[in-house]
């Protein structure tokens, strides 16, 4: 938005002050007048009090979003409050121009003599004093004039106007006598008077610049801030006599053109400054801008300038590639820099004072087929005699992990100390730049525990001849035992973290295939002493067994050759290494030995089972097929199932189905939901109630069954259960298990979503390291699950649509670490019960022309071994079976027509029999005689 004057041009000191005119927010207050209990306010002294300059127009709106949109503008001159207090907004846009406006809010105030306090807030120009009664009376008071003044909310402090201010913000306090025709009232509150600030100005960041080239006032970082303070524009001064475009105005100003005379001068200051502070104050930032000639000339280093450095700089060997000081630049023509490059470098003897060497760099820039030359000095510093710092001369050494020997197995001088100078080190030999040479000499005393040397150092100044020396008397003391490092490279290790508060290895090692103990050698390690030697290394297993290590000078390894019995036991069992040196000190380190079944239950099945049907359903537990099958460490679960048990006596995993994951291309993963009435499926609800168990019993290794129904209901469900496009088998339900686009849950696919769908919790129970990890795989995820598949429970059921059929049943062994096994039997199904008839038919009697009209023809196709017409004329034997109660569905009824106008009897006797096998009971087969007369 921009604000225009009369003429329609920019006003730019509002647009960029304050984004419109400026519009104070009022509060007034008036007596209430006693016979209408309304404050009458005249809206003229309310504009006076939003536009204190008087030259704005001013209209009042009931709302902020009124006065926004000019809406329900309030026209008469004056306007009642009768309910305390309401407020007003008023519209403050500069003449002629509606769109440039601020907004201020007046409060108007019905004043009795219980109204609460006034609160009045302005800004003035910190001057250090306030006219507050003339103030008062242009917020509407007219009792402003003499109102008292006060310090405090208790009005027991008076204070005089104009009152005396030294710190802003103050609040003081009044008391005002108002009348509003003959009704006067007392009017109290606080005005609370904050200082106008200062705008900000900021010059901006020191620049340079070239020959008469002008200077972009953009690019300085400069900035005016009007802060609230009135001001509205910032103006450019220079000390030079060069001028700014278009002009010097903040707001204007783009450029400052140096003149020649400010080339000459080298600098130029440019200061900031607020024009038009409504306070009088003076505001303003200067900046320096530096102009040089437009000639060629040599910048960063100057000629002859230089460096110094140690003679231990790596620079002093070799200048060529450790050369990292600044080269020298040639500007010319104001815009065109080149860096030198150096042609030579030139190594002098130094004074022998301090500087030992003199390294002396030419360099070469070619300027418009001119060449310009530049030298500079590196300064070498050698040893300084007088900052030499010997070593302690006594010392104690203590032998530790990584203890450092020189040459003849005496401590390294990284141990014991060497000689300093400064902060340069004096051991390893420095720099042969440095002029300075120094070696040590040792001897020894008798003793090892501990060892005594005497140490003299030899340091001598080549360039001036000077010699120091410095002796250490050291002691050598061997607390330490054996360095121990085990080599686990070979091992089979549990994974880092798989026992909690375990940090060491722990060494897996398997049971034998007979019983649930392991046989391992002990590991062998490496031990080594820093200070002496090693002198005894061995193992133990507390309360189990103790081994010698031997040491094989081969391998350099400390090992044994001895197996010995490891229990299996529910945590790992620790192996303690103990090595000695021969200062009798010892080191100890730990590993751990955990004992893993890899061994698989050896399963053994029951053949030729016969199963006798007695009711509608047989359960038989998992025992009954088992033959003996056993585990070296005991079988945790043996269960059943029959390898059609998803199909099987009325199951039907399609009859409710979910869905489960969706990848990407909308190809769903979809789960069987398992009826639990027994009243409704009795197979289903044993199925559910299995799975119950499995999920929230935490029998060992139980989540591995669990995840077999898991694989098997989402893949009947999704394979069978719902129709697809195209051909779809279990390589297409494979592919949609590894989707990575399948988005199932936020932790992804879990077993335990079945037992969630079913309404169960799900208790993992994996033991440490089972044998076949859940995650595990040959290739496709959830490879064991998949092997394992569903439908395992404790029992089996066998019903009527099984007689006389084979049933291959499979068994299910799984042992406490999750080793599991297969085998399968086949059951044969006999039905010994003998049928009966529920319920006879009773015989009919027509009339020959009955006979011929409706039967004939039934009866003959009857007599030739069809009798679906006769049972649907005459009625027939029902297919029916007994309910849990023992009851039986209703009859199929009939129609039975009989004509009785025929003279002549007939009569036919037809006998036929009819087999049927009851579904929810035993097998019923009747005989049906019919007669016909």
């Amino acid at each position: 938005m921009f604000c225009t004057d009369a003429f329609a041009n920019n006003r730019h000191d509002i647009d960029f002050g304050f984004l419109g005119p400026r519009a104070l927010d009022a509060v007034k207050s008036e007596c209430e007048d006693p016979m209408t209990g309304c404050a009458t306010f005249l809206l003229s002294d309310l504009a006076a009090c939003v536009d204190t300059s008087g030259l704005n127009e001013v209209r009042f709106f009931p709302s902020f979003n009124e006065a926004d949109s000019m809406l329900n503008e309030i026209t008469g001159p004056s306007y009642m409050v009768c309910s305390g207090s309401d407020t007003l907004y008023a519209r403050v846009n500069i003449t002629g121009d509606l769109t440039c406006f601020s907004i201020a809010q007046a409060r108007l105030f019905e004043i009795n003599n219980a109204s609460e306090p006034l609160a009045f807030f302005t800004t003035v120009c910190p001057t250090g004093s306030f006219e507050a009664n003339n103030y008062l009376v242009s917020q509407g008071l007219g009792g402003g004039a003499t109102a008292m003044l006060y310090s405090n909310p208790g009005l027991t402090m008076p204070l005089t106007n104009p009152v005396s201010i030294s710190t802003y913000p103050r609040t003081i306090y009044f008391s005002s006598m108002e009348s509003a025709g003959a009704t006067t009232c007392t009017v109290t509150g606080s005005i609370m008077i904050s200082s106008i600030p200062s705008a900000m100005v900021d010059a901006g960041n020191e620049a340079e610049g070239c020959g008469l080239n002008c200077i972009d006032l953009t690019s300085l970082g400069s900035s005016f801030v009007a802060n609230a303070s009135g001001a509205t524009s910032a103006v450019w001064s220079s000390s030079g006599v060069g001028i700014f475009t278009d002009d010097n105005t903040y707001a204007n100003a783009r450029f400052y053109c140096p003149d020649t005379m400010d080339m000459i001068n080298g600098s130029v200051l440019l200061t900031l400054s607020v024009s038009d502070d409504p306070c009088g104050r003076t505001i303003e930032d200067t900046v320096r801008i530096t102009i040089f000639s437009s000639l060629p000339r040599f910048i960063d280093p100057i000629s002859g300038g230089g460096d110094t450095i140690e003679c231990v700089d790596p620079f002093v060997d070799d200048q060529v590639n450790f050369d990292t000081f600044p080269r020298c630049i040639l500007v010319a023509n104001c815009g065109d820099t080149i860096t030198a490059h150096v042609t030579d470098y030139d190594i002098e003897l130094g004074d022998c004072n301090g500087i030992v060497k003199l390294i002396i760099r030419t360099q070469r820039v070619v300027y418009n087929k001119i060449e310009y030359f530049c030298t500079d000095t590196i300064f070498v510093r050698g040893i300084d005699f007088d900052s030499i710092m010997c070593p302690p001369m006594r010392d104690s050494v203590y032998c530790h992990t990584g203890y450092l020997k020189d040459e003849n197995g005496n401590p390294s001088p990284y141990e014991t100390g060497f000689p300093w100078a400064g902060n340069i080190p004096l051991w390893p030999q420095p720099n042969s730049k440095c002029e300075l040479r120094i070696l040590y000499f040792d001897t020894e005393f008798n003793g090892d525990c501990p060892k005594t040397i005497h140490r003299t150092w030899w340091i001598k100044d080549a360039c001036n001849g000077n010699l120091d020396t410095c002796d250490q008397w050291i002691m050598i003391f061997d607390t330490i035992g054996p360095t121990i490092t085990k080599d686990t490279s070979y091992l089979n290790l549990a994974p880092e973290g798989a026992f909690a508060g375990i940090n060491k290895p722990v060494i897996l090692v398997p049971t034998t295939s007979h019983d649930c103990e392991a046989y391992s050698y002990v590991p062998a390690i490496y031990a080594i002493d820093t200070c002496t030697d090693v002198k005894l290394v061995k193992a133990m297993i507390p309360g189990i067994a103790t081994v010698l290590l031997t040491y094989n000078p081969t391998t350099k390894k400390w090992e044994s050759h001895e197996q010995i019995k490891i229990p299996r036991s529910e945590v790992p069992l620790p192996l303690i290494y103990e090595a000695y040196d021969f200062c009798h000190n010892v080191t100890r380190d730990t590993c751990y030995f955990y004992v893993k079944d890899l061994t698989k239950p050896v399963m053994i099945c029951d053949k030729g089972i016969n199963v006798t049907l007695s009711d509608t359903t047989v359960w038989l537990s998992a025992e009954i097929f088992d033959e003996g099958s056993w585990d070296n460490c005991g079988i945790s679960l043996l269960l059943a199932r029959r390898a059609d048990w998803a199909t099987v006596c009325g199951v039907d995993l399609c009859d409710s189905i979910i869905p489960y994951c969706t990848t990407e291309h909308h190809d769903t993963l979809w789960c069987s939901v398992l009826e639990k009435d027994k009243h409704i499926n009795p197979i289903e609800a044993h199925y559910a109630e299995t799975l119950r168990w499995l999920c929230e019993d935490g029998q060992d290794c139980s989540a591995l069954v669990v995840g077999g129904w898991w694989y098997d209901m989402i893949k009947q469900a999704t394979l069978k259960c719902v129709d697809h496009p195209y051909p779809v088998d279990d390589r297409y339900f494979e592919q949609i298990l590894k989707d990575p686009s399948l988005e199932c849950t936020a932790e992804g696919l879990s077993v335990g979503d079945l037992c969630n769908k079913l309404g169960y919790h799900f208790v993992s129970n994996l033991p440490d390291l089972p044998a076949p990890l859940l995650t595990q795989s040959n290739g496709t995820p959830f490879d064991v699950v998949k092997q394992i598949g569903g439908g395992w429970s404790k029992k089996v059921p066998f019903c009527c649509s099984d007689a006389c059929q084979n049933v291959m049943v499979e068994l299910l062994a799984m042992d406490y670490w999750c080793n599991w096994s297969k085998c399968w039997t086949t059951v044969y199904v006999e039905d010994k019960t003998p049928p009966k008839v529920v319920s006879d038919l009773y015989d009919v009697n027509m009339t020959c022309t009955s006979y011929k009209k409706y039967y004939e023809g039934a009866v003959l196709s009857a007599q030739e071994g069809d009798f679906t017409a006769l049972d649907s004329l005459l009625g027939g034997y029902d297919k029916v079976r007994f309910d849990q109660y023992g009851g039986l569905p209703a009859k199929t009824p009939f129609q039975y027509h009989n004509l009785r106008c025929d003279s002549v009897l007939v009569k036919k006797i037809v006998s036929y029999m009819m087999s049927i096998w009851a579904i929810n009971g035993s097998p019923i087969i009747t005989m049906k005689p019919c007669t016909i007369r």
